[in-house]
């Protein structure tokens, strides 16, 4: 069982913006896309010395079983990492603080998940 002395996993990860050719890129055509990468997502995973996991964000603040459906994506991208390490996993807190607006085309959802996946990463050792 991975250890919950101290332990802490980080990622982050940042905003996109698409400049020309937002929608051709769904017909398979090309966009001009530039990263924003003063406008940040980080997330913070801590080990909490039980067997919850629980996740705070600005959407909810709970366990992680009782995640609203809009955050269902969230939590299967959590499972499937959890469910890939060798080793049980302990109980842990998920924080995420993002700067980036929801649902104005800024890469909100692909940023919170590169930023949970660095994390996971981090606080499970992988590499």
């Amino acid at each position: 069982m991975i250890s919950t002395n101290q332990k802490n996993g980080f990622g982050k990860s940042h905003a996109k913006i698409i400049l020309i050719g937002e929608h051709s890129v769904v017909y398979g055509q090309p966009a001009i896309a530039l990263p924003l990468s003063a406008v940040k997502t980080q997330v913070r995973i801590t080990a909490n010395g039980t067997n919850e996991q629980t996740i705070d964000c600005r959407y909810f603040s709970g366990s992680l079983t009782n995640l609203p459906p809009s955050m269902k994506g969230l939590q299967h991208l959590i499972a499937y990492i959890l469910t890939k390490v060798i080793q049980p996993v302990a109980g842990f807190k998920i924080t995420i603080r993002s700067q980036l607006p929801e649902e104005r085309g800024m890469g909100s959802s692909a940023a919170t998940a590169v930023a949970t996946i660095r994390a996971l990463f981090d606080f499970l050792n992988c590499r």
